[in-house]
């Protein structure tokens, strides 16, 4: 029995799979027709609890008593040289038990409690 060689087949195959893909990926990139609708909306939704937070602020409020340098560095009106005064004060003082003490910090006052308030926790 003579054996017919498959590799022309194979090989045609191969290129035909190969164009499909690119052109599949061409009208996923453009569209047909160059026209591209989107195929996913999102809209995004806001949830509050009444605080004026939403759920994502309240999940990355800052705690003052873990918190590093470089973190507290980030809250609005406290620079580098603040955020190493609370470190100082919290390791030579303890944790704070609750958000007034920051008052005790130097450079900390009414305006930038009131600031900061939003964004920090006492755990």
């Amino acid at each position: 029995m003579k054996r017919i060689d498959d590799r022309p087949f194979l090989v045609t195959l191969g290129l035909i799979c190969l164009v499909v893909i690119m052109v599949c990926g061409l009208v996923m990139e453009y569209g047909w027709f160059g026209y591209s609708a989107p195929l996913l909306t999102v809209t995004p939704v806001t949830v509050t609890d009444g605080s004026g937070l939403t759920n994502s602020q309240e999940q990355t409020k800052i705690n003052v008593n873990t918190a590093t340098v470089s973190i507290l560095d980030t809250l609005p009106k406290v620079g580098p040289t603040l955020a190493q005064r609370i470190v100082d004060y919290r390791e030579e003082n303890g944790p704070f038990t609750k958000p007034e003490e920051l008052k005790n910090v130097a450079g900390i006052g009414d305006k930038v409690l009131e600031a900061i308030l939003p964004y920090i926790t006492i755990q």
